[in-house]
This record gives structure tokens, sequence and C-alpha cells, in this order.
């Protein structure tokens, strides 16, 4: 069973499902030992390390070098921690193991800001203007630490190896794809993924002993009992800097040999190949409507957030080109001559189930809406549409369509 980390936005139903996880999977969870024991094993407080996490950007000049530290602390206690095997991290910490390691499942859970204020103005008892600025500063909070660490926003995709999107996934079902995805073969501890964690361990006390040396800006990289070091932009470190380096890790138990490279390489090593989150668009749909301006100017539109589109002009071409290619979602038009949206929808719907189709429409209906949902379309829209409408449309499309595969699977 892999090590598994639940980083989420605020006023969400996360902390359900990280209770559904650690229950279903049977997982030990780390939240309420990382900070006692990284303060007993390091002798600092409590409130230190914490603040290093969550607190506000401090004026102090010291403050930097400060926070370095104490994430030092607490990453090299959070990676002691996991090699217990069956561990689970909720909050902000799991992002403190490294990312490289095969057998750590990272899980982000996400939700849209209407559904977040509603949840902030019933749970808090707040007005809406009040919820708006209390999810602004949970949702900095979050970008100063994974900026921090990682130079990236904290709902970059690239952070995690899935994304659930809870507006628009049930608890359950979210518990369920991240059950699934735990269990899969390519997450499960082996003997090679150990070595590689007991190395992530080595470095993470070489860098604590380096840093409370006031030796900042080095890149380490260890392999058995063996730390090469560099640079932290891969530059050579000068002779005296180097014979203080090489003193100091030799000091401690487990470390035989310092080398130095050129360039340490296994730092930033991409997260295993899974499938990406639930959030992400489809790289390429099917547009149909009879209104060629409109559909090549939505096409260029489309394509500007790397959507490429397949266009049809007629019920008769889709349904060909849809045989010759699937694209992963389709657009279509309710109102064209000859065979009408609704009917393209019965023919789709009959050779393509699992593809979702969002209907257009100019002059629709409650009748016609109907009608189109019963049919299976996804969504039915209004032109003229909103393109971020439509893009967000198109997300939880692909999100729907993500969540059926992974329970399937």
């Amino acid at each position: 069973m892999p090590v598994v980390t639940l980083f989420s936005c605020s006023h969400c139903a996360a902390e359900k499902v990280a209770d559904g996880v650690a229950e279903a999977l049977q997982l030990t969870r780390l939240e309420a030992v990382l900070y006692q024991q990284a303060a007993e094993r390091y002798r600092v407080s409590g409130d230190k390390l914490r603040n290093a996490v969550h607190g506000p950007v401090s004026q102090l000049p010291t403050w930097p070098a400060d926070r370095t530290k104490y994430a030092a602390y607490l990453r090299a206690t959070l990676i002691e921690l996991v090699k217990q095997d069956n561990a689970f991290y909720f909050g902000f910490g799991g992002h403190l193991l490294p990312r490289r390691l095969r057998h750590f499942l990272h899980i982000c859970l996400v939700s849209s800001p209407e559904e977040r204020t509603a949840a902030a103005v019933e749970q808090d008892g707040i007005s809406i203007d009040r919820a708006g600025r209390r999810i602004r500063r949970a949702d900095e909070e979050r970008s100063n630490w994974t900026t921090f660490l990682h130079g990236k926003a904290p709902y970059d995709d690239t952070l995690y190896h899935w994304m659930i999107p809870l507006h628009a996934t049930p608890v359950e079902d979210a518990v369920e794809i991240i059950s699934r995805l735990a269990r899969k073969e390519e997450f499960q501890t082996t003997p090679e993924s150990q070595k590689a964690l007991d190395n992530a361990l080595l470095e993470a006390r070489a860098r604590v002993a380096l840093i409370e040396k006031g030796k900042m800006g080095v890149a380490l990289s260890a392999s058995g009992s063996e730390i090469y070091i560099s640079g932290s932009q891969g530059e050579e470190l000068p002779e005296l800097d180097l014979r203080q380096i090489e003193e100091i890790l030799l000091s401690l138990p487990g470390i035989e040999n310092v080398s130095t490279l050129d360039r340490v390489t296994g730092t930033e090593v991409p997260l295993a190949p899974v499938s990406k989150g639930l959030m992400a668009l489809p790289k390429k749909i099917m547009l149909v409507d009879d209104e060629k301006e409109f559909a090549e100017t939505l096409a260029e539109r489309l394509l500007t957030r790397n959507i490429e589109s397949i266009i049809a002009h007629d019920g008769e071409e889709a349904l060909k080109k849809l045989n010759e290619e699937l694209p992963g979602i389709m657009i279509l038009d309710i109102r064209m001559p000859g065979m009408d949206g609704l009917d393209v929808l019965r023919h789709v719907k009959a050779a393509h189930p699992d593809l979702e189709v969002i209907m257009l429409t100019g002059h629709g209906s409650k009748k016609e809406e109907s009608l189109a949902r019963q049919l299976g379309a996804y969504a039915y829209l209004n032109k003229p549409i909103k393109i971020d409408i439509l893009v967000q449309t198109m997300q939880e499309a692909t999100q729907k369509q993500t969540t059926r595969k992974a329970i399937q699977s």
C-alpha cells in the first residue's frame, strides 16, 4: 500500500474524504504526530514549526533562513514517519515529501468558488462578503506555502497525481477513486522504491545538518551511503565550502563518502506517469454547428486553450467524422437543417454512450432542454455562449468521464 497525501482548498468536504480514505485503506494518519515529533527531535517549539507552514510571511530579516530550517526539520521527520508504509497525511505537510518516490500517491481536492462560499457562509455563520475574504486568505496561505517549496501555485496539477473537484464529485465517489488508485500496482511499495525512500531520508538529514551549520545553497543527492553535492543551480562549490561540507556530512551516520558532480541529478524527478487530474480539459473536441463563422471563431478561441476542434457543419458530416476519430467532448448545435441536434444526439449516445455531449441553442425551450437531457446530453447552454462557461462545462464533463473510468477500472 502506498503513502497517500491529501491536500485541499478550504471550505469543501475534504475532511470527510480524508476520514473515508484513511478508514477504507486502513492507513496510519500522521497529521497529529508530525509537529510533536519534529519539535522534540530538533528542540524547537511546535508553534514555530506551524508558523513556518501556515503563518504569514514575516518581515524579519532572518525569516527566509528560519523558514527553510524549520521546513527541513519537518521534512526529515515526515520522511522517517512514512517509512512505516501504509501512511496518510492530510494537509500542507504532504508537500514536504519527495515527489519522485513511486509509491507515494499525491491527491488534491478542489471545489468551485460558489460552493466554497456557500459552505463558509453556512459553516462559519458569516456574510457572503466575509466568506469571500476568508476563502481568499486561505488560498493565499496555500499559495505562499507551495510557492516557497515548489515555485508553483497550490492547485497546479503538476504537483499531484490526481485532482478531484468536490463540487462535481460526491464524497463517496472521491473516496472510491482514491482507494482504487492506491491499490494500483504502480503505487505499491517495492524494494527499489524503499531504497529510494532511504536515500530521500539520508538527503533530508544531510540537509538539516548543513542548514544548521549555515550551508544553505547546496543541492544533494544520495545513493546508498554516498552523497553527491553541488551548488543549488548546478554550479561548482568553492574549495573551502567543499571541505567544510564534506566534514559536516561525513560526521553523519550512514554517510561514508561525499562526491561532487557538475550537476546533481534526481532532485526534481517528475511524478509517476499516471492519468492527470479530473479538472483537465479535453485535447480535442468535435464542434457541430451549421453557422460556419460561429464554429470557426469558437474553434479559434478554444485553440488558445490548447483544445483542437474537429468541425462539422451538419449532422451527417458529424456522424461520419465521429466514425473516423472519437473526440473527448462533442459540442452540438440543436437547431440545424436536415438532421437536427436531437437526432444526432440519439445516434451518438447509441454508438458512444460514454461520449459527453454539450448542446448549444439560440432559440431553446424548456421542453427541448428536457428532451435533450433525457437523451443523455451532459449540458444545455444558450447562445451566445461565454467561453469561460463553456470551458468550465467541458472540464466538468471531462471529470465525469474520468470518474466513470476510475470507478470502472
